[in-house]
């Protein structure tokens, strides 16, 4: 991925190339050229990208006005064939004041849009060797497709490819960890003590290859704690937050251990700010989900309402934001509107029973929707 802004058009272009570029790294296997080696590149337009660069993609970012009322406008454009994937325009910021919150927005949408791309791009060619490609596949599977049981299988399957050409990737074992252990958790495979110690092999596997990556710690941390293993999980999420402070999904995972472990006052901040800072794609359906049972054992049934309904619009294939909006509508009183939710987590996963949400839902809240489901 290049991030181009012309030099010189503003004074914070150089800031916005530079930031951008470094939350954009974060992103599995996308390579984000320096902008010191675009600035050394006489690109007159995609081709030449193409041939400095390889293929790939590029934002083309242009900013104007002055002061209080400045703006920025792109495109995101694929190097090899020039064409526009995603276009942005933003409402004009004071650079001094807003700079830093604007391009958060801008991140934001900007990466699901990069994995959209890519995704396609991989999409019905032979990937058996090529295990980067297999483990992006994977992600964008879920990224797309939704925290389903569908998608889980087809990225479990592509990333047990992944492993078996290269044994010495380590994302495509963090990965294969995450989804083994997570699915237990969430009703998108049956709990098994065989699945919580493969998951536990696969994230010793990852971090044996590279401990120092914030991502890969960040995924282990998380599969971790979903095994049945906390005190080391909370270890590695905390080091992968001291790697990289901005990291979302260690934030959104650490905030996930400390509300199981009843710590709210740092749970629910952390939780919130991972939600905030996070793409907007899939993943905020099971991250919103975990937000508002945290707000419903507050009895913050407001603000637990609303995290409910935004997790359900944030992936339409998913069970697990319909179980929660089912349980905040029934503690509201609404059992006409719970009974629909339910109905609509069924159209999902027509053989979910209550017991397989345990981990995320209680006893309590697995004892509600049986009596819902026995009427």
């Amino acid at each position: 991925l290049a991030v181009l802004f012309p030099e010189g058009a503003e004074g914070w272009g150089a800031e916005v190339q530079r930031r951008l570029s470094a939350a954009m790294g974060r992103v599995p296997f996308v390579t984000v050229a320096a902008p010191m080696l675009l600035r050394q590149i006489d690109a007159r337009g995609p081709a030449d990208l193409a041939r400095a660069l390889g293929p790939g993609f590029a934002l083309d970012i242009s900013g104007s006005g002055s002061g209080a009322a400045c703006r920025m406008d792109g495109l995101l454009f694929d190097t090899a064939t020039g064409n526009t994937i995603w276009s942005f325009e933003t409402p004009r910021f004071d650079p001094e004041a807003d700079l830093a919150e604007v391009l958060r927005d801008l991140v934001v949408r900007l990466e699901p849009q990069v994995v959209r791309a890519t995704h396609a791009a991989l999409s019905g060619k032979a990937l058996p060797s090529d295990p980067r490609a297999l483990t992006m596949q994977a992600l964008g599977t879920l990224s797309l497709k939704g925290w389903n049981r569908v998608a889980f299988s087809e990225a479990e399957a592509l990333l047990r490819q992944a492993v078996a050409v290269d044994e010495q990737l380590p994302f495509a074992w963090a990965a294969l960890s995450l989804i083994t252990a997570l699915g237990q958790e969430v009703g998108l495979a049956e709990p098994e003590p065989a699945r919580r110690a493969e998951a536990i092999g696969y994230a010793d596997r990852a971090v044996d290859l590279d401990g120092m990556s914030p991502m890969i710690l960040g995924f282990e941390g998380c599969a971790l704690c979903d095994a049945g293993q906390p005190l080391r999980g909370k270890t590695l999420l905390e080091r992968a937050l001291e790697l990289d402070a901005g990291n979302p999904q260690a934030m959104a995972a650490l905030g996930t251990q400390l509300l199981r472990e009843g710590e709210v006052d740092r749970g629910v901040p952390l939780l919130a700010e991972a939600i905030a800072s996070s793409a907007r794609d899939t993943k905020l359906a099971v991250w919103r989900s975990v937000l508002a049972m945290a707000y419903l054992g507050m009895e913050r049934l407001d603000d637990a309402l609303e995290e409910a309904r935004l997790a359900v619009a944030a992936d339409d294939q998913t069970h697990l934001p319909r179980v929660v909006l089912t349980l905040v509508l029934l503690m509201t009183g609404d059992t006409s509107k719970a009974v629909a939710a339910w109905q609509d987590a069924l159209r999902v996963t027509p053989d979910l029973v209550p017991n397989e949400m345990a981990g995320l839902i209680g006893r309590r809240g697995v004892e509600a929707l049986s009596a819902l489901s026995a009427e």
